[in-house]
Protein backbone atom coordinates (compact mmCIF):
# COMPACT_ATOMS: atom_id res chain seq x y z
CA UNK A 1 0.00 0.00 0.00
CA UNK A 2 2.90 2.56 0.64
CA UNK A 3 4.28 1.94 -2.70
CA UNK A 4 1.14 2.45 -4.12
CA UNK A 5 0.25 5.75 -2.25
CA UNK A 6 4.01 6.93 -3.17
CA UNK A 7 3.74 5.87 -6.64
CA UNK A 8 0.60 8.26 -7.07
CA UNK A 9 2.45 11.14 -4.84
CA UNK A 10 4.94 10.87 -7.76
CA UNK A 11 2.74 11.26 -10.25
CA UNK A 12 0.80 14.37 -9.00
CA UNK A 13 4.19 15.67 -8.61
CA UNK A 14 4.98 15.02 -12.12
CA UNK A 15 2.02 16.05 -13.96
CA UNK A 16 2.16 19.43 -11.52
CA UNK A 17 5.50 20.00 -12.58
CA UNK A 18 4.88 19.89 -16.46
CA UNK A 19 1.28 21.52 -16.36
CA UNK A 20 3.01 24.11 -15.18
CA UNK A 21 5.84 24.35 -17.32
CA UNK A 22 8.16 24.67 -13.91
CA UNK A 23 10.86 22.53 -13.57
CA UNK A 24 11.43 22.33 -9.63
CA UNK A 25 12.38 18.86 -8.79
CA UNK A 26 15.34 16.65 -9.61
CA UNK A 27 16.36 12.99 -9.36
CA UNK A 28 20.02 12.75 -10.09
CA UNK A 29 23.39 10.75 -8.68
CA UNK A 30 26.75 11.83 -7.70
CA UNK A 31 29.22 10.25 -10.06
CA UNK A 32 32.10 11.20 -7.12
CA UNK A 33 30.49 8.10 -5.05
CA UNK A 34 29.84 5.73 -8.45
CA UNK A 35 33.54 6.43 -9.05
CA UNK A 36 34.76 5.26 -5.74
CA UNK A 37 32.28 2.45 -5.68
CA UNK A 38 29.14 3.75 -3.94
CA UNK A 39 25.82 3.91 -4.63
CA UNK A 40 24.08 7.65 -4.59
CA UNK A 41 20.31 8.40 -5.55
CA UNK A 42 19.06 11.82 -4.88
CA UNK A 43 15.80 13.91 -4.70
CA UNK A 44 15.90 17.98 -4.82
CA UNK A 45 13.30 20.60 -4.82
CA UNK A 46 13.30 23.88 -5.70
CA UNK A 47 11.72 26.53 -3.59
CA UNK A 48 11.40 30.19 -2.64
CA UNK A 49 11.20 30.74 -6.44
CA UNK A 50 14.55 28.98 -6.85
CA UNK A 51 16.48 31.02 -4.51
CA UNK A 52 16.65 27.75 -2.09
CA UNK A 53 16.88 23.98 -2.80
CA UNK A 54 16.04 20.95 -0.20
CA UNK A 55 17.42 17.75 -0.87
CA UNK A 56 17.36 14.07 0.11
CA UNK A 57 19.53 11.16 -0.68
CA UNK A 58 20.76 7.77 0.23
CA UNK A 59 23.53 5.18 -0.91
CA UNK A 60 25.90 2.67 -0.08
CA UNK A 61 29.61 3.25 -0.10
CA UNK A 62 31.78 0.87 0.20
CA UNK A 63 34.64 2.30 3.28
CA UNK A 64 37.18 -1.48 2.49
CA UNK A 65 36.98 -4.58 1.07
CA UNK A 66 35.56 -5.57 4.43
CA UNK A 67 33.45 -2.24 5.52
CA UNK A 68 29.88 -0.64 4.20
CA UNK A 69 28.52 2.80 5.20
CA UNK A 70 24.38 2.53 4.34
CA UNK A 71 22.98 5.74 5.09
CA UNK A 72 21.04 8.65 3.99
CA UNK A 73 21.62 12.39 3.89
CA UNK A 74 19.81 15.70 4.20
CA UNK A 75 20.48 19.52 2.96
CA UNK A 76 19.48 22.75 2.27
CA UNK A 77 20.93 24.78 -0.53
CA UNK A 78 21.13 28.88 -1.61
CA UNK A 79 21.84 30.32 -4.85
CA UNK A 80 23.47 32.71 -5.21
CA UNK A 81 21.60 34.46 -8.17
CA UNK A 82 18.55 32.52 -6.54
CA UNK A 83 17.44 31.16 -9.57
CA UNK A 84 18.22 27.38 -9.16
CA UNK A 85 21.20 27.47 -11.07
CA UNK A 86 24.94 28.95 -10.72
CA UNK A 87 26.38 28.96 -7.64
CA UNK A 88 25.27 27.85 -4.79
CA UNK A 89 26.48 27.43 -0.89
CA UNK A 90 24.91 23.71 0.45
CA UNK A 91 24.88 22.79 4.62
CA UNK A 92 23.81 18.94 5.30
CA UNK A 93 24.27 16.08 7.34
CA UNK A 94 24.72 12.65 6.59
CA UNK A 95 23.95 9.80 8.91
CA UNK A 96 24.12 5.82 8.68
CA UNK A 97 25.31 2.56 10.22
CA UNK A 98 28.76 1.03 9.51
CA UNK A 99 29.67 -2.64 9.59
CA UNK A 100 33.30 -3.44 9.34
CA UNK A 101 34.14 -7.31 9.45
CA UNK A 102 37.71 -6.93 11.58
CA UNK A 103 40.22 -9.94 11.06
CA UNK A 104 42.98 -9.04 13.55
CA UNK A 105 46.40 -10.63 12.48
CA UNK A 106 45.99 -14.44 14.38
CA UNK A 107 43.37 -13.53 15.63
CA UNK A 108 39.54 -14.21 15.68
CA UNK A 109 36.66 -12.44 13.13
CA UNK A 110 35.06 -9.44 14.80
CA UNK A 111 31.85 -7.34 13.31
CA UNK A 112 32.65 -3.70 14.43
CA UNK A 113 28.84 -1.61 13.96
CA UNK A 114 28.87 1.81 14.64
CA UNK A 115 26.43 4.85 13.26
CA UNK A 116 28.26 7.57 12.21
CA UNK A 117 27.26 11.63 11.69
CA UNK A 118 28.72 13.85 9.26
CA UNK A 119 27.72 17.60 9.22
CA UNK A 120 28.70 19.20 5.79
CA UNK A 121 29.60 22.46 4.34
CA UNK A 122 30.14 23.01 0.11
CA UNK A 123 30.54 25.37 -1.91
CA UNK A 124 30.02 24.58 -5.99
CA UNK A 125 28.40 25.42 -9.28
CA UNK A 126 25.29 23.87 -11.25
CA UNK A 127 24.66 24.02 -14.83
CA UNK A 128 20.61 23.68 -16.42
CA UNK A 129 20.28 22.53 -19.63
CA UNK A 130 16.86 22.80 -21.60
CA UNK A 131 16.93 18.65 -21.71
CA UNK A 132 15.93 19.04 -18.29
CA UNK A 133 19.98 17.21 -17.38
CA UNK A 134 21.57 19.26 -14.76
CA UNK A 135 25.41 18.96 -13.59
CA UNK A 136 26.82 20.73 -10.38
CA UNK A 137 30.07 19.93 -9.51
CA UNK A 138 30.76 21.01 -5.66
CA UNK A 139 33.66 20.64 -2.96
CA UNK A 140 33.86 21.33 0.46
CA UNK A 141 34.50 19.57 4.17
CA UNK A 142 32.57 17.50 6.58
CA UNK A 143 33.25 16.29 10.25
CA UNK A 144 33.10 12.85 10.80
CA UNK A 145 31.40 11.93 14.33
CA UNK A 146 32.03 9.12 15.65
CA UNK A 147 34.52 6.27 15.01
CA UNK A 148 34.94 2.78 13.68
CA UNK A 149 37.21 1.10 16.21
CA UNK A 150 37.87 -2.64 17.42
CA UNK A 151 37.90 -4.20 20.51
CA UNK A 152 41.95 -3.95 20.05
CA UNK A 153 41.90 -0.52 19.43
CA UNK A 154 42.28 -0.94 15.36
CA UNK A 155 40.59 1.91 13.60
CA UNK A 156 38.95 1.10 10.21
CA UNK A 157 41.18 2.14 7.39
CA UNK A 158 39.66 4.03 4.74
CA UNK A 159 40.27 4.40 1.05
CA UNK A 160 42.31 7.44 0.92
CA UNK A 161 45.06 6.14 3.84
CA UNK A 162 43.72 7.66 6.78
CA UNK A 163 41.59 6.30 9.51
CA UNK A 164 37.91 6.22 10.75
CA UNK A 165 38.26 8.31 14.35
CA UNK A 166 36.63 10.88 13.90
CA UNK A 167 37.20 14.76 12.44
CA UNK A 168 37.59 17.23 9.76
CA UNK A 169 37.60 15.46 5.98
CA UNK A 170 36.72 16.92 2.38
CA UNK A 171 33.63 16.62 0.76
CA UNK A 172 33.58 16.71 -2.94
CA UNK A 173 31.48 14.98 -5.84
CA UNK A 174 29.91 15.98 -9.28
CA UNK A 175 26.03 15.76 -9.07
CA UNK A 176 24.44 14.88 -11.95
CA UNK A 177 20.22 14.95 -12.26
CA UNK A 178 17.39 15.02 -14.35
CA UNK A 179 15.04 18.26 -13.81
CA UNK A 180 11.11 17.80 -14.24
Amino acid sequence: MKLFKSMILTLILISGAFAQGIKTNTIGTDLGALLFGGIALEYKKLINDGKNEIGLGGGMFNMSDDAAWNGGWAWYRIYKDGNGEGVFYTVGCGVGPVSWDYTPDGGAKETVEETLIWPQATIGKRWNMSSGLTVAPFIGFGYMLGEVKASDGTYLELPDGSKADGGLGPNFGIEVGYMF
